[in-house]
């Protein structure tokens, strides 16, 4: 089953074989770029009145076309002039990464992933967007979905370390 949360199409990870970013920029055009408060700390004093602040959350500010303000049109498609320093939502998507199993997105196991971190593991559910012109291309997801989830994990953990001091890219 399919469920449409906020404009995305939701699926457990285990429902799509294949996946690879075509630099389309669609991502970048449809939504809005949510962020961490330490990461919109970091945007503002690197690069100025680039954050808004809707609805109680962060956000990259976007230019009248919808598209984010980072985003870049070239000659090979679209890219992003801050890539290396792209927030923690960017770095993940089309995979939704959460704690907690999305209410009505087909069964809890077949989004389970369990991290393996040394002797701990942590249990998470991995979503992926159908609205992402790249699903069913490319590499796949059973191989990508460990790296995904890991750099998600690492990230959000220093995010959380950090409480209220502003980001360093990680």
């Amino acid at each position: 089953m399919v469920e449409e949360i906020g404009g995305h199409r939701y699926v457990p990870w285990r429902y799509v074989q294949r996946w690879r970013c075509l630099r389309c920029g669609r991502c970048c055009v449809e939504y809005l770029v949510p962020l961490y408060p330490q990461e919109a700390v970091y945007y503002l004093l690197r690069y100025g009145d680039v954050v808004e602040f809707r609805r109680g959350k962060y956000y990259l500010k976007s230019r009248p076309d919808g598209s984010c303000i980072f985003l870049e049109k070239t000659a090979l498609g679209y890219r992003c002039s801050i890539y290396f320093e792209r927030p923690l939502v960017c770095r993940c998507y089309p995979f939704y990464i959460t704690e907690e199993p999305l209410e009505q997105v087909g069964s809890p196991e077949d989004a389970l992933y369990l991290l393996r971190l040394g002797e701990k593991v942590k249990r998470v559910y991995v979503y992926i967007d159908l609205n992402c012109p790249g699903v069913g291309q490319g590499y796949l997801v059973r191989d990508l979905v460990h790296k995904v989830v890991l750099e998600w994990y690492t990230k959000l953990s220093a995010l959380r370390s950090r409480g209220g001091t502003p980001l360093i890219p990680l």
